[in-house]
């Protein structure tokens, strides 16, 4: 695949992380409780991920909250992932109803940041913390848009993921063909990407933005893909559409406007955020 990450989001968005808070966190709560001696499938104290027995209970991952050893998904960030989540995609970069989510696993080091090409990239062993969110309409279906904020052991390792993807694009030519993780073929063709002179970006050196077609026997999908970094963090805005062909110019000014706003978050953050004191 060209990017996993931003690739696999239509798939990890079926099962997206539902997070209850107030009231109706505290209703499912009494209602576990009052059931909590019920066992469901026979199980001891632990339930299977993803299985509910309770009517009318939205599943928390790990059973309903109340029942033994199952813990309630906090709606509270840690400061970094706070910080991660408020360079990335907003729900007010768009100007219909949109609503801004957290993949699946997206809070973690699970998902691959670099995936592009079939390359091998030793930053990936350098990252410290990652957040990566989708645009998704009212019923939860994603729209084609996502962002991936990473925090590195430095500014040096930072940057080393940055010069890892230009390298890795050098070697990948137009018509590369290659096998991703999927076990599935694909072939990439490069399209140029020119934004609008309101583009705001980060110094040349310190991104890479590629706009790519690639193809399989199955289908063809369209993307752009705008990495960028400041000190040891790393910002990705993802755009993917079922198309055959590039993005047109009207595509790229929309979609390059999201990227501004994403690069000024980054450019407003503390130095004490990205890692320059």
């Amino acid at each position: 695949m060209i990017h996993t990450s931003a690739m696999r989001i239509p798939a990890l968005m079926v099962a997206a992380t539902l997070l209850l808070a107030g009231c109706g966190l505290d209703a499912a709560r009494a209602g576990a409780v009052a059931e909590a001696e019920v066992q469901p499938l026979n199980q001891a104290n632990d339930w299977l991920p993803g299985l509910v027995a309770m009517p009318d209970y939205k599943a928390s991952g790990l059973g309903p909250v109340g029942y033994p050893r199952v813990v309630a998904i906090s709606s509270e960030l840690d400061p970094t992932q706070e910080f991660l989540a408020s360079i990335g995609l907003q729900a007010e970069d768009f100007a219909s109803d949109i609503e801004i989510q957290l993949i699946q696993q997206g809070d973690t080091l699970v998902g691959k940041t670099l995936d592009f090409c079939g390359g091998v990239f030793p930053s990936e062993k350098l990252r410290l913390a990652r957040r990566q969110v989708a645009a998704v309409d009212a019923d939860g279906n994603y729209l084609g848009f996502s962002s991936e904020a990473v925090q590195y052991e430095s500014a040096e390792a930072a940057q080393q993921a940055i010069d890892e993807m230009i390298v890795q694009k050098s070697t990948c030519k137009d018509g590369s063909t290659f096998t991703a993780d999927d076990g599935i073929e694909y072939t990439v063709t490069f399209y140029p990407a020119p934004g609008p002179e309101s583009t705001i970006l980060v110094p040349n050196k310190q991104r890479i933005i590629l706009h790519i077609v690639a193809k399989s026997e199955l289908d063809s999908t369209a993307y752009l893909l705008a990495l960028q970094i400041r000190g040891n963090t790393l910002l990705g805005l993802y755009a993917s559409a079922a198309s055959d062909v590039p993005f047109d110019q009207e595509t790229l000014d929309a979609l390059f406007a999201i990227v501004s706003m994403g690069t000024q978050r980054l450019q407003a953050a503390t130095p004490e955020n990205i890692g320059e004191f």
